[in-house]
């Protein structure tokens, strides 16, 4: 019936010619680590007010690119200009508001950079 290779296949005493042929999965410590509900924790170095103006500058530079690029085409190819026409001038203001914001963050951190003594070299004076 079944010859001796068949069954030393289905004991488990034959291994598996290609196991070895991949390369070592290394292994990675992830600082701060992952809690036991899976939710990663904040890094404690990253100020809130970076945190949440970084992330308000990704939701609203998403939306600015989309609009003008969107309100392009439309325009463009389908001849929706009013429709298209709203669209860019909704992500060009978009595109403004973003630099208002990022503008401002820079300013009023640089501005606490300097009451703390601390002399920065990489200033724009020049």
């Amino acid at each position: 019936m079944l010859d001796d290779d068949e069954d030393k296949a289905f004991d488990g005493s034959i291994t598996d010619p290609t196991e070895d042929l991949g390369p070592e999965i290394p292994s990675v410590r992830i600082p701060g680590g992952v809690d036991g509900n899976g939710d990663a924790d904040m890094d404690p170095e990253v100020p809130q007010d970076l945190f949440v103006t970084f992330w308000g500058l990704v939701v609203t530079l998403n939306l600015a690119l989309f609009a003008t690029s969107l309100g392009l085409m439309l325009a463009y190819f389908r001849g929706q200009l009013r429709l298209g026409g709203g669209l860019f001038v909704l992500g060009v203001l978009a595109f403004a508001y973003s630099y208002y914001k990022y503008r401002r963050y820079r300013d009023r951190n640089d501005a606490s950079d300097g009451e703390d003594g601390s002399d920065s070299e990489d200033s724009d004076e020049e």
